[in-house]
């Protein structure tokens, strides 16, 4: 009896050791650099995913707040959820903490309507910047060619290789709008207020329409007083502006100096990865990739990097490799999907995409059947929540399906697919019917 009342007594001190404070700050995405001066969230609502409803915690005025968090197994990530109405929390990779970690958490909040336009902003610009450069060195390898051609004793090896050379370009401009989407994609999302004054300098030029001004203005050495981790990322901004003015290996350069700088960094080795595979080296990417993989933290960049590395493994003709990696992109997404399904089910609907995809090719169609059915099945799901997203996924698997459908049941039953996924996004062009069938409407 005595000892029982000792272990009760003990009991709320060995329940408070097992848990973790929590404290954060949640701001206006980009809020200084657009307004002069740092906005702060109040009333957030902080909750743990695998709390009791109700567990939560609102942010102070000062966007302040702290949560405490139940203990966990040994570097499994805790998840939580911030929800603020009409926002959405723009570095979700943080909404993964590790137990133990005393750093205080910096949340970015921003509305969908200015991400969006900022996407925009960023996309067209890089996209306007790499088709004048991608035009212009066109044009003087055509000049170039022409004039080679003139010539009596050109030399034919020549002639060849910029008839190669031409081609090569070619085949560019339709790298142009992934490259786009990438700046957009990184620099959108970025929360610019913690960056130095310099980097805000370069990045306005660039805003204005200016990227050459914006690279000539970031430096390549180290300046007095700057970190090194602020230096790796004026050398990230420099490499991307490389990347868009169509100078690729200026870009790799500046990513591996950047490298350098901080060689656990698993950010900037995707990026140099990125770029090698756009040299076409995938063989040295893939070393890249995989030392992305052992760094990530956060299963949401484990997730996309698996399926990234799929990507590489099959151009390097490992298929078994390949599948191994897209089977654990899946398995992580699973988890992910299992802790919060609203905002992870996306990650889940695309991995078996992806998968589905590997078992249509290697010609194991009941395989592939079965990922696809599942990918749309969660696609029904989100319909409501994320239509955009919904109706993206919808419009890449339905097709798959049909096509895999064709081979093992016929061509009705896959008219009936199209003709689904038609109805549902209205992103998949009605194909027209092979004989009447009654699935059209």
């Amino acid at each position: 009896m005595k000892n029982q009342i000792i272990c009760l007594l003990l009991l709320p001190t060995l329940l408070h050791a097992q848990q973790t404070a929590l404290h954060g700050v949640i701001t206006i995405l980009n809020s200084r650099f657009d307004k002069g001066q740092t906005e702060y969230v109040p009333a957030a609502e902080i909750q743990e995913i695998a709390a009791p409803a109700g567990a939560g915690v609102r942010s102070g005025a000062d966007g302040r707040f702290r949560l405490d968090i139940a203990g966990q197994p040994e570097k499994e990530p805790v998840f939580i959820r911030v929800t603020k109405a009409g926002y959405q929390v723009v570095n979700d990779g943080s909404l993964q903490i590790l137990p133990g970690n005393n750093d205080t958490l910096h949340l970015f909040l921003a509305t969908s309507r200015y991400l969006a336009a900022s996407t925009q902003r960023y996309y067209d610009i890089a996209y306007a910047t790499a088709e004048k450069n991608l035009l212009q060195l066109y044009d003087r390898k055509k000049d170039t060619l022409a004039e080679l051609e003139s010539q009596l004793d050109a030399d034919p090896a020549q002639i060849k290789s910029l008839r190669h050379d031409l081609s090569g370009i070619q085949q560019q401009f339709e790298k142009i709008a992934p490259l786009a989407a990438y700046v957009a994609g990184k620099y959108a999302f970025l929360n610019v207020d913690n960056t130095s004054p310099l980097f805000q300098d370069a990045l306005r030029l660039f805003l204005s329409g200016d990227p050459d001004s914006a690279l000539h203005l970031l430096p390549t050495n180290p300046v007095a007083g700057m970190s090194r981790k602020e230096l790796a990322r004026m050398l990230g901004f420099k490499a991307d502006l490389h990347r868009i003015r169509i100078e690729p290996d200026s870009a790799e350069q500046c990513y591996r100096q950047a490298l350098r700088l901080n060689e656990d960094n698993p950010a900037i080795r995707w990026c140099l990865a990125e770029c090698l595979l756009d040299q076409n080296k995938p063989a040295e990417a893939r070393g890249h990739y995989e030392k992305c993989l052992s760094l990530a933290v956060a299963k949401t960049d484990s997730a996309t990097q698996c399926s990234r590395l799929a990507d590489v493994y099959h151009t390097l003709g490992q298929f078994a490799e390949e599948e191994q990696m897209l089977c654990l992109g899946l398995a992580l997404s699973k988890r992910l999907a299992a802790f919060d399904t609203a905002q992870y089910a996306s990650y889940l609907a695309s991995a078996c995409h992806f998968l589905g995809e590997f078992y249509r090719a290697a010609r194991r169609a009941p395989e592939a059947e079965a990922m696809y059915l599942r990918s749309l099945g969660i696609c029904e799901g989100l319909a409501n929540k994320s239509p955009n997203c919904s109706n993206l996924l919808w419009s890449e698997s339905a097709p798959s399906w049909a096509y895999c459908v064709q081979k093992t049941t016929g061509q009705p039953k896959a008219n009936c697919i199209f003709c689904a996924a038609w109805r549902f996004s209205g992103a998949w062009p009605k194909p027209t019917p092979s004989g009447s069938n009654g699935c059209w409407p």
